[in-house]
């Protein structure tokens, strides 16, 4: 790498001639072959301090200072960089006056920057300044990151190596390829009037500092070049190992490739950042991770107490096959690659890819870099998250005068993203579509929200009602939602209903005649009563025995057709308002020689262990449920029965019990049939 000879003191417009005289000398060193030195190393700031060489670098610094961050917050970098101003070296500052809406403090330490009287310009269109580095012109050299200026980014805290820090790594060099480049790159921001303002102290014409470097190849500054696409290249001639070490993953282009290469055979593994995963502001981060894990990419976090805010914030990528290590400061989002003010460095020299090497394999078994454990397991195995519980906005539950054409819709809740929808005439409802995934308009707790016709469903889903609605008809729907893992993460919604607008269609074949039997029975001191008169049956849980009720029903299914359709219909409600919704269940029983007068606890015939349905029962205002049995009737019918027993349970412990009417009350049960 050849010493560009007309780095000379004419060409530093506006350092002074004897700073000019010390930078020249600098970089009269031949740069070739390097490793890491005193000059060019890369900080890892869990048990090294990487704060002290740049504050000696800013006190050594005569010639000029370049900086550019996010936010400061830590005094100790502005109270130095204001020392050498005052000592009549040059500063310039560029950044970015949104950070203080997340940082206050920065506004603090912006506000010293300017009553110093240092020259500051910040960028204000669209993507923010996330360049986080200094350099030190007359030393000829830089450093950069993803680090912040802030207490714990550039050191541990004080005592707490390996355990107390915000995960970052440092790149120092002096390599002048690389210091050159950001040297012009610098003079294009400054000398910039479409995305950057002046701020405070700039006076006069907008003039560069340095000569125009060629930029070195390795360097990538977005969003002038694109870094996802560069990413996605460079894991595509890897043919071996893939270690990612990434903050935050809202974009899925490179997530993408990781799955690709992990089905490919490389070995991928992944360490990121415990809290980003429910973050609602960035919820395609976890999208994208439940992708990565459910492909069988190993994956890891940092630990992170909320309380102390220590982020897993180093972006990075490590290619040992193919020879590189990727770093700097963009996340894998589309923002980082395309809006905002980033530097990254797609490094193939040696020593820096064994590093990140080395430092990966640390993170990920837990060691100190003499290779013994930490103590704290810092760095955790993955666990797939929760989705919320899925919310009714329209059809409103229990609603009437329905149009006989509607969309569902629901509040999906926080990290689902995919759901299966139940709808039919019959309670519990019918599976109608499995993994439908609403898009990004609707993803998290926002506006608008996710729905589906059943009618008209999207492409690629069944119609569940060609002709519409029907008029005058009870309808019942549930949703499910899912995060990326599939149904191991799922959580389903209540039922919810509604009937339709209109005169009811002919109903189906019914008779009270077909509930032969219905009785219910109690443990405890009433084990050996019989409540065959009562007008209830009852469903409850509990420990004491005394609160043990089941309802038992004889059926009659003679007149039950190979295409007939087999519906319970009860009107029930919950005792009281101590729970919202209690869930009943019900079970076969092999016995149908019981009487109504005569069943009791300790003679009822025994459960089958076979769930035949189980739904929900809500409020205490008597509702009508169906239930649909049709499956397991026609199961029975082609075995031959004519008569069946069925029990009604509930089997979580629950403060208020489920009552149905039975066959001596107004509610009397009825089993439909039809075709």
């Amino acid at each position: 790498m050849p010493i560009h000879t007309h780095f000379a003191c004419a060409s530093l417009r506006r350092w002074t001639s004897r700073a000019c005289a010390v930078a020249v000398a600098v970089f009269a060193t031949v740069a070739s072959a390097f490793a890491q030195s005193a000059d060019e190393f890369l900080c890892d700031n869990s048990f090294q301090d990487c704060r002290t060489p740049i504050i000696n670098l800013i006190r050594q610094e005569n010639v000029g200072l370049d900086v550019s961050f996010w936010f400061m917050t830590d005094t100790r970098y502005s109270t130095e960089i204001i020392n050498r101003w005052r000592a009549g070296v040059p500063v310039r500052i560029i950044l970015d006056l949104r950070a203080d809406t997340n940082y206050p403090a920065n506004a603090n330490v912006r506000q010293s920057l300017i009553n110093a009287g240092i020259p500051i310009r910040h960028k204000f269109t669209n993507g923010i300044n996330h360049w986080k580095m200094i350099l030190y012109a007359g030393q000829a050299k830089v450093h950069f990151s993803a680090a912040n200026f802030a207490n714990g980014s550039y050191s541990y805290l004080e005592g707490f190596p390996y355990t107390r820090y915000v995960d970052e790594a440092i790149y120092f060099t002096n390599d002048p390829a690389l210091v050159q480049s950001f040297m012009s790159k610098f003079d294009d921001l400054w000398t910039d009037t479409t995305h950057h303002q002046n701020l405070a102290n700039v006076s006069g014409p907008l003039t560069r500092n340095y000569p125009t470097y060629t930029q070195h190849s390795s360097l990538n500054f977005p969003p002038d070049q694109d870094y996802q696409d560069r990413v996605v290249s460079a894991l595509r001639q890897e043919t071996a190992q893939i270690d990612v070490v990434m903050f935050r993953i809202t974009s899925a282009k490179v997530p993408d490739e990781m799955i690709r290469r992990r089905l490919a055979g490389l070995s991928v593994r992944l360490i990121t950042d415990q809290d980003q995963y429910r973050n609602g502001t960035y919820m395609w981060h976890s999208y994208n991770v439940d992708r990565m894990y459910v492909a069988g990419i190993p994956i890891k976090w940092k630990r992170d107490e909320a309380s102390i805010e220590e982020d897993m914030h180093q972006k990075s990528f490590v290619l040992p096959t193919r020879g590189m290590a990727i770093f700097g400061s963009s996340n894998l989002t589309s923002s980082s690659s395309d809006k905002q003010r980033e530097h990254n460095i797609f490094s193939t020299k040696p020593w820096i890819v064994q590093w990140f090497v080395d430092q990966f394999n640390r993170k990920w078994n837990n060691l100190r870099a003499d290779g013994t454990p930490i103590g704290t397991t810092m760095f955790q195995d993955y666990v797939p998250g929760w989705p919320e519980t899925p919310v009714n906005v329209s059809p409103g539950n229990l609603s009437g005068g329905v149009a006989t054409s509607i969309p569902l819709r629901w509040e999906g809740g926080w990290w689902a993203h995919k759901y299966d929808i139940y709808f039919g005439t019959t309670n519990p409802p019918p599976l109608i579509a499995q993994n439908y995934m609403p898009g990004s308009a609707t993803a998290g707790v926002v506006s608008t929200k996710e729905s589906f016709n059943p009618c008209t469903p999207p492409t690629g889903f069944t119609s569940a009602c060609p002709g519409g609605l029907a008029p005058g008809t009870t309808y019942y729907w549930r949703v499910r939602g899912k995060t990326m893992v599939g149904d191991a993460r799922a959580i389903s919604g209540q039922v919810w209903s509604f009937t339709t607008a209109g005169g009811p269609p002919p109903p189906p074949t019914s008779d009270t005649a077909r509930i032969l039997a219905d009785a219910y029975v109690r443990a405890g001191t009433s084990a050996g009563s019989n409540f065959g008169r009562a007008t209830e049956l009852i469903a409850k849980f509990g420990s004491d025995q005394n609160y043990l009720r089941e309802s038992y029903m004889k059926l009659d299914i003679s007149s039950v057709q190979p295409d007939d359709s087999v519906r319970l219909r009860l009107v029930g409600r919950l005792s009281d308002t101590r729970a919202a919704s209690v869930v009943t269940t019900i079970y076969p029983v092999s016995s149908t020689t019981w009487t109504e007068t005569g069943i009791t606890w300790n003679n009822k015939p025994a459960a089958g262990t076979a769930i035949w349905a189980s739904w929900a029962v809500s409020g205490t205002t008597n509702t009508l449920y169906e239930i649909d049995l049709t499956s397991h009737v026609q199961a029975q019918r082609a075995a031959g029965q004519t008569v069946i027993t069925i029990v009604l349970k509930n089997n979580v412990d629950t403060l208020p019990y489920v009552t149905f009417g039975s066959r001596e009350s107004g509610n009397a049960p009825r089993l439909l049939v039809g075709p």
